[in-house]
């Protein structure tokens, strides 16, 4: 399995509006991607920076992502709520541990 890392930087106060946007927008697009596993947010209000993270099958499936229509999408998103895409990032996924975390 293999991870997409981008990350994020804009004002704190448009994160709800930028997740939404995320939920409606972008959430749909990855779903029908070949590969796509799920995603995490983590979000550093203080500093107003996020980091997404999605996971994939396969290097190839993480890459097509990043390709044109991902880039379009996010860069899509990020502009509606006045943030900046940072670097996008693929690694591949050497261990995890299961967390019990309550949804949002």
């Amino acid at each position: 399995m293999f991870a997409r890392i981008t990350t994020f930087e804009g004002p704190a106060e448009r994160i709800e509006e930028g997740l939404e946007i995320f939920r409606a927008n972008v959430l749909p697009w990855l779903k029908d991607a070949t590969g796509f596993r799920g995603f995490t947010l983590l979000i550093d209000r203080p500093n107003e920076k996020a980091l997404t993270i999605t996971f994939w099958t396969s290097r190839e499936s993480a890459e097509d992502a990043t390709g044109a229509g991902g880039s379009a999408i996010r860069e899509e998103v990020a502009a509606a709520v006045g943030t900046t895409m940072g670097r996008t990032e693929i690694y591949e996924l050497a261990a995890v541990e299961s967390l019990e975390l309550e949804a949002r």
